[in-house]
């Protein structure tokens, strides 16, 4: 994280049909051209709202972007910063789809996805999650030592 900003737990979005749309609520309708784009992502989409009077150089009003395993409680988080003149402002947005941030409303995450590979694994689907032990021995990328806070 940048230095002088701090970070904020907002609170949990809730997934059942495995994405989030980050848009403003002003066009919170989606058009039948933004669901289609929605069900063919694999990991994100532009949406437009079905809104014909975009401004100038915009082609789309917000975003679609697939999360972790698909459906499930995720964390947010708002990357605050100080502006001179402007007081507290949000500089950035997270939202914890696999467990990866160090808060503490990511370790219940980290557990969850921990026991949905395992049941996912009993199926046949192989996956590997970068701070599981068990399917990663001496595996020490970048989001695997953020999950784990080790900083070495």
């Amino acid at each position: 994280m940048a230095s002088g900003m701090r970070r904020e737990f907002v609170g949990h979005v809730f997934v059942d049909h495995g994405g989030v749309v980050v848009l403003d609520p002003e066009y919170a309708e989606l058009s039948d051209g933004d669901r289609d784009r929605v069900i063919d992502a694999s990991t994100g989409a532009t949406l437009d709202c079905d809104d014909d009077n975009l401004p100038p150089g915009m082609d789309h009003i917000g975003v679609f972007v697939s999360t972790g395993l698909g459906d499930g409680r995720y964390p947010v988080y708002a990357d605050l910063i100080e502006l001179p003149g402007a007081g507290t402002r949000v500089a950035r947005i997270v939202i914890d789809c696999l467990g990866t941030e160090p808060e503490t409303q990511s370790d219940d995450l980290r557990a969850e996805m921990i026991d949905a590979a395992d049941l996912l694994r009993q199926h046949g689907i192989d996956v590997a999650l970068p701070y599981d032990e068990h399917q990663h021995q001496g595996v020490d990328d970048d989001v695997r030592r953020r999950a784990l806070g080790d900083d070495a």
